[in-house]
């Protein structure tokens, strides 16, 4: 009866053994969110943009590229983490780093951290910040961004989804591109960008002319061609404002940093179609 209990006790903590390695080796297999549903805010991904820069880029490089550690956004970052969960992510950086002071981070600035790292691999960001909590974040599968085309290094369209034109731009720089497109492009193209003298800069008919360009490609005809009446008036920042309207108009997410003249010309991924509403 002992020997029978025994054998019972072994074979059922064996099972039990097995089980957790299982789920040890599939870390995201129970988890019920994406990383591609907005799990993040931009203003995090922004002040985690700056905890980066003092806590990470030294090892990490500024780029997130790598170097004495590794890449940290692009194919490689993904690809050794894609069937992780962002809980992972979190935990790694929580415990682990910074290299020479690990777990010195707070919680809420992990989170930041973590935001950014999303941002710089084009995961969009979305309403509600992400939890400065590993448990919870267990459950958001990491996944490949559903962004078109490999995701780059950072400084590549973060955000997320819409190909080349997402997350390459923040918010307040949309908004100040209204006022700039309402002085400077309107009366070609429409106040709702819809095309008039001018070629629509929205809809159906903008993105059949340019899902297969970039917005390299955008950000220079503008510079260099408009407004028609006084080509290349506008400053780079003005340019940039308004191709930062243009891509929100068109659904483009947002990302966490703003578009500059410095960063236009590396964005090459093509626009794509741009997301639903």
């Amino acid at each position: 009866m002992k020997r029978t209990s025994v054998l019972t006790i072994i074979f059922g903590a064996a099972l039990a053994g097995a089980s957790l390695a299982t789920l040890r080796a599939q870390p995201a297999a129970q988890a019920t969110r994406s990383a591609n549903d907005g799990v993040y805010t931009a203003d995090q991904a922004k002040r985690g943009e700056m905890l980066y820069g003092d806590a990470c880029a030294s090892c990490h490089d500024p780029k997130l590229v790598g170097g004495i550690g590794p890449a940290l956004a692009g194919k490689d970052f993904i690809g050794a983490w894609k069937d992780r969960t962002v809980g992972d992510v979190f935990t790694k950086i929580k415990v682990e780093m910074p290299l020479t002071a690990p777990g010195t981070l707070s919680s809420e600035q992990t989170a930041d951290v973590v935001s950014f790292i999303l941002s710089a691999n084009q995961f969009p960001a979305g309403a509600a910040a992400l939890a400065a909590d590993a448990t919870p974040l267990k459950e958001v599968h990491l996944g490949e961004p559903a962004a078109a085309g490999a995701p780059a290094a950072a400084g590549a369209p973060a955000g997320g989804g819409g190909g080349g034109g997402g997350g390459v731009y923040a918010d307040a720089q949309a908004k100040r591109g209204e006022t700039v497109y309402a002085e400077n492009c309107a009366a070609c193209h429409g106040p709702t960008l819809g095309g008039d003298i001018g070629p629509a800069l929205a809809g159906p008919r903008f993105a059949a002319r340019w899902k297969d360009k970039n917005v390299a490609d955008l950000f220079e005809k503008i510079q260099t061609t408009m407004p028609a009446s006084a080509p290349g008036s506008l400053t780079p920042e003005q340019t940039a404002d308004v191709v930062a309207l243009v891509l929100s108009t068109n659904h483009y997410p947002s990302g966490a940093t703003e578009l500059t003249a410095a960063t236009a010309p590396q964005k090459k991924a093509p626009l794509g179609e741009p997301p639903q509403k």
